[in-house]
This record gives structure tokens, sequence and C-alpha cells, in this order.
């Protein structure tokens, strides 16, 4: 603006910056450092911006500022590249930025969705280039458990968002399989978690596995609201007779315990309480008849069934004696008479 000729300074002009030397003339295809930092002045003499550089020692990248990148990430059409402490790329070495590793390959770009071996063993860089942690990675041979330095875990149990899984001696998660250890056998579902209170099928029959994932054995067990008993073999019991402290008990096809219910038996027919024990020396009510009184009334009665003292319907009997009175029987079971009284007896 004095008219003379500035020098040792920066210009700007046109919306472009320019450096000028200890003589004012503009420096060109020069690097220039000032307090800020390091810059480049290109061919035509402007402060290069957003832009890769190659010197002799190797490219580096100038930000929007045109301020040399250092200890941080640019990207070109290839990929994201990391620059050094030096304002240079760096190659074929772990960096680590943020609390996260990564891995730059040869051309120093960073690795993504790659299995990486170095001396401490294999390691997987995921979708955003991070090495996994404490996290799983798929390859060919199935899923694989890295654990907290980001190395491939072996033949070990692996706990991982509240569920159990078991990793082989190749690193692969095992799934579909039963696994014995020093707390019994343990089943690993089709996602590779630990089943737990649960069951399970296996050659043999139903296996039940109890809070520990373990196979429970020669016990009760309650699962959705019914109860099974599992054999010494831990193989669910079906269509068999129990007995246990408070009597016997039966399991049903499905294994379940029968309550509210008649079973047949090679003897004949016996019935089972709400908790599942043989009824004796007492009546059980049954479902409704009509009895005609008039060619327009009826009366809705129940069918009622008497157990002797070893739990057994009585059947076809014409004068059965219980609590001071006779009663008949049919050869269903139904007490039969003339009389409906208050306590649902059949009497004479």
């Amino acid at each position: 603006s004095s008219g003379y000729i500035v020098s040792d300074q920066w210009v700007k002009d046109a919306g472009y910056w320019y450096y000028v030397d200890a003589n004012g003339r503009m420096v060109k295809n020069q690097w220039k450092k000032d307090s800020a930092g390091w810059h480049y002045m290109g061919s035509d003499g402007k402060m290069v911006c957003n832009q890769w550089v190659k010197d002799s020692i190797g490219w580096c990248y100038l930000d929007s500022k045109g301020l040399m990148v250092t200890n941080g990430w640019a990207e070109d059409s290839l990929g994201k590249c990391y620059i050094g402490a030096s304002g240079y790329i760096v190659s074929n070495q772990w960096v680590k930025d943020g609390g996260y590793w990564y891995f730059v390959d040869g051309s120093g770009r960073m690795i993504k969705n790659q299995w990486k071996k170095d001396g401490a063993g294999w390691h997987y860089l995921g979708s955003d280039g991070k090495m996994v942690t404490n996290g799983w990675a798929k390859d060919s041979a199935g899923w694989r458990y890295l654990d907290a330095n980001g190395t491939i875990t072996y033949d070990k149990w692996v706990k991982d968002g509240g569920y159990w899984y078991y990793v082989n001696a190749s690193g692969v998660m095992v799934h579909d399989q039963w696994k014995k250890d020093s707390a019994g056998w343990h089943y690993l579902g089709s996602n590779g978690a630990m089943v737990t209170n649960d069951w399970v099928a296996d050659s043999q029959g139903l296996c039940y596995v109890g809070s520990n994932g373990a196979i429970v054995s020669n016990q009760w067990v309650e699962y959705d609201g019914y109860w099974y008993f599992v054999d010494a073999n831990g193989r669910k019991v079906c269509n068999q007779w129990k007995k246990d402290a408070n009597g016997w008990h039966y399991l049903d096809s499905a294994g379940r315990m029968v309550t509210e219910k008649w079973v047949q038996d090679s003897i004949g027919w016996l019935y089972l309480d709400e908790d599942g024990n043989i009824t004796k020396n007492s009546w059980i009510k049954g479902g409704f008849y009509k009895t005609e009184y008039s060619s327009s009334y009826y009366c809705s009665l129940y069918y009622r069934y008497y157990v002797d003292a070893n739990g057994y319907r009585v059947v076809s009997e014409d004068d059965y004696y219980i609590g001071g009175s006779y009663y008949s029987f049919d050869s269903y079971g139904h007490a039969i008479g003339y009389y409906y009284r208050s306590d649902y007896h059949f009497g004479y």
C-alpha cells in the first residue's frame, strides 16, 4: 500500500495466500514454516490447501488452512492414511489414535474388515478400521472372540453380553454341540450361547440344563408352570410313575406331572390331586348329567366317584359302605342312586 516492495512476509491476494522472501520474491515449490506450522507454496506460489504434496521424503497433507497435518488422518481416493509426527504418511505399522488401534498397510492406507497377524497373534480390523477388542469377528471357519488385547481367544469359556460361549482349540465358537467341563455337560445353542434353564434334545431324549448350564439329574424340575422329573442320566421321564417322599406321581407323554386328572394303570383308575398325589378314601366330583323328573323338568347333577384306601376308583359295586351309608357304583365308577344329598353323595 506504500508503493514499495514487501519482503519476508505473507501476502493475501484475490483470496489466496503467498509468501515473499527476503528479496521480495514470490516463493514457489517450497516449504515455509511460521508460528502455526509448515505450509507448502505451489508452483504458482499459492499456499496449498486440502491437497497432498510429495517431496523428497514422502507424502504430506495440507489441511483447509494450509497447515501440514501431523498425528492425524487424511483421506484420498484410495482410503484413509495416517500422518505421523513428522508430517509424512506412515506405512505398514500399528497406529494408536483416540484410544483405538489401527493398522496401515504398505501404501499407508487404513486396513478395514481384514485379519492382521503380528507377533502377538491374529487381530481383526473392523469396518471402521478399529482393532476389535472384547468382541467377535467372523471368518470362513466361524466366529472368533478377540480379547482385551485384540488377540484371538483359544480353548476357553468366554462371557459376553451376559451369556457364556466356548471357543475351541482352533479359536472358533462352538455351537449346536455339547461341551463338558468340571461342572458337567453344557449345551451350546445355534447362536453359540450356553443354554440355561431350558430343555435340550440329544439322541437319548430331552435333558434339562439348570441356571449354570449343566445337565441336572435325578430331580424334579419346574418349567413353564409344570413339574417334570429327570432321571439319573438327566433325561426327562415320560409315561411313568415316580415315587418321592410325598408318594406316587405320574408323568404323562410330555413328561408333565399329572394333576387333577385320572390315570389308569394295570389295576384300575387313580386320581391325582392338585399336587400330583394319589387321592385315597375320598369322593371325586366328575362331570354333569341330567335327570328327568317330569316331562318338563330336568335336574343337572354331578357324577361322583369314590377312590378306596389304595387310591383306586370303586366300580361295579352294589353295596359299598362309606361313612355309615351304602352306595352303588356302575362299571364306570359313577355313584348311582335315587336321592341327591347336599354333600353330593348318592345314597339309599
